[in-house]
């Protein structure tokens, strides 16, 4: 619910004037990423060992490329779009690999 609510206050520019805005929007997307991904048993009922490490340095590389971003380092894009793509592969593999036995 709270996912939707924020992609809807983007879509209507709800709050667009506020510069705290964009800080929210990253948390949830944040706390939504690393919860379908740290959170044992949730999307995957199996366990895969190359699994857990790269969900941890996917979540790590997110939270890092935000803190980055938010700080105006240099670098900061990279990082983001490297965060984002390893988010998205863990995320993947985690679907593709749900109820599949070793």
């Amino acid at each position: 619910m709270v996912l939707v609510l924020t992609i809807l206050f983007n879509i209507f520019d709800i709050g667009s004037g506020y510069e705290y805005m964009p800080l929210v929007v990253f948390f949830v997307m944040f706390l939504y990423v690393s919860f379908h991904l740290l959170v044992k048993g949730y999307l995957i009922s199996n366990h895969v060992r190359f699994l857990k490490p790269i969900n941890y340095i996917a979540v790590t590389m997110l939270g890092l490329s935000g803190l980055f971003k938010i700080a105006h380092f240099s670098g900061a894009e990279t990082m983001l779009i490297v965060g984002v793509s390893l988010s998205s592969i863990a995320l993947l593999l985690k679907g593709i690999l749900k109820g599949i036995d070793q």
